[in-house]
């Protein structure tokens, strides 16, 4: 099985999570499936290993490598990400947002490894 087919299930449940209401328990669920797709997303076109693939500055450095503003833009984000999972509770409303967002870099991801 793939990775990008782990990472979708990783999404859809996060989207379970949240479509059962505004509570922070569900939304910091979801918020960590994000994290972990987000996460598998960036070791999957990288290769970094674990510990490194959470590590926001070898992660950005990582990212340069591809010299595109999708990439710089997903760096930034998943910088963002790994901040806010230092958070009590992530609002309903910006999960939803980093679904999105984890989708569109997912898109973006698979067409790198094709190319």
């Amino acid at each position: 099985m793939s990775n990008f087919y782990e990472i979708e299930k990783k999404l859809n449940f996060a989207d379970f999570l949240i479509s059962q209401g505004d509570s922070g328990s569900y939304s910091s669920a979801a918020f960590k499936h994000v994290l972990t797709a987000s996460t598998m997303l960036i070791q999957e076109l990288t290769d970094l290993d674990d510990s490194s693939a959470k590590s926001p500055q070898i992660v950005a450095k990582t990212l340069k490598r591809f010299e595109e503003s999708k990439a710089g833009e997903f760096s930034k984000f998943y910088i963002n990400i790994l901040k806010l999972a230092s958070r009590p509770e992530v609002p309903v409303t910006e999960v939803e947002h980093l679904i999105r967002k984890t989708r569109d870099f997912m898109k973006w991801v698979e067409d790198q490894r094709v190319a």
